[in-house]
């Protein structure tokens, strides 16, 4: 199954083709910075595989958060939003969420 799925002016890619989808965005909507948000298990298990996969990433700003609910909180929202802000996050970044529910929503 692949999928590319927009939600407002959100694309989400699903499937076995998201790196390619994910390229492919990249090329075509060069982003001025990427910011990547893990938590720690997809930053030793997915990062790797994804930095290889998508050379374009490989100077991405990776934020990193604890897994679990645990970082459900508006302190780390404050936290993430406070290192994109002082990183110069801009309308033409990009946010790559890489893990599942805490990471999306995070990062949503």
């Amino acid at each position: 199954m692949s999928k590319k799925l927009s939600l407002y002016n959100s694309d989400i890619f699903i499937g076995n083709n998201s790196i390619d989808y994910l390229t492919s965005y990249i090329k075509e909507n060069p982003p001025t910075k990427i910011f990547i948000l893990v938590d720690s298990n997809t930053k030793a298990k997915c990062l790797p595989f994804l930095m290889q996969s998508v050379s374009v990433i490989k100077d991405s700003f990776v934020i990193e958060v604890t897994p679990g609910e645990i970082s459900k909180s508006i302190d780390e929202v404050q936290k993430i939003c406070n290192l994109l802000l002082h990183h110069e996050i801009d309308r033409r970044s990009l946010i790559i969420n890489l893990g599942g529910g805490v990471i999306c929503d995070l990062g949503g």
